[in-house]
């Protein structure tokens, strides 16, 4: 489970991070957003300057990035959340939009998970939850940065897992640098002790999961 979370957190959160593969991902889904939309919304730009995905065509960048990775677009099994010791709904409202997932999330709470919705309004999950952090709107991306500052420097990663199955690393280490919590408190709003809690718990419990949803999906 320590290397799935690895995995999920480079997966995730790693597109600030210009290398090879991920430049091929982003020609492909340009390639085939040009021949699926000419009404000049896209037109053929799937990323803005700041390389991150706009508009619908976000969708075609991640799914090329996961099957580049994994080889084929999965994700963790909605079944298997029952089983997780903490759990991270992040940008989602599964108690209105994904009932399914909240019943297996209501079996965890139940055996003991602790549940934290990280989201900017107050839904009905974060309701329900332990814990709600509430970052800005837009700064999904500088808190992930933030908790993988305080993993990575910590040592709370399986180095084993990365060397083997995982590309860019090196340069998401140095990326993540650049956002120590104090500087990722003052972008998201929150207090900084709360996003070296939140990456602390995430590394240290075992199994953990996390849900994302679009407001994650977009950075």
């Amino acid at each position: 489970m320590r290397a799935m979370k690895a995995l999920l957190l480079i997966l995730l959160f790693a597109a600030p991070i210009r290398i090879a593969a991920a430049q091929t991902v982003v020609r492909e889904s340009a390639e085939a957003a040009s021949h699926a939309r000419r009404d000049g919304v896209i037109t053929g730009r799937v990323v803005n300057d700041a390389g991150r995905p706009v508009a619908g065509a976000q969708i075609l960048v991640i799914k090329a990035g996961v099957k580049i990775t994994l080889g084929a677009s999965v994700g963790m099994d909605p079944e298997r959340f029952d089983k997780a010791r903490l759990i991270l709904i992040w940008g989602s409202n599964p108690v209105v939009s994904n009932l399914h997932l909240w019943s297996r999330c209501q079996e965890a709470k139940r055996r003991g998970a602790k549940l934290i919705a990280i989201d900017p309004w107050r839904s009905q999950t974060a309701e329900k939850c332990h814990q709600h952090i509430r970052p800005l709107p837009g700064t999904d991306a500088a808190l992930a940065l933030g908790m993988m500052h305080v993993i990575i420097g910590e040592g709370r990663i399986d180095c084993d897992y990365v060397e083997r199955h995982t590309l860019g690393f090196e340069q998401l280490k140095e990326r993540v640098r650049q956002y120590p919590p104090e500087k990722v408190a003052g972008i998201c709003g929150i207090g900084a002790e709360e996003v070296v809690n939140l990456a602390r718990e995430y590394a240290s419990a075992s199994p953990a999961a996390i849900r994302v949803n679009y407001g994650l999906q977009r950075h």
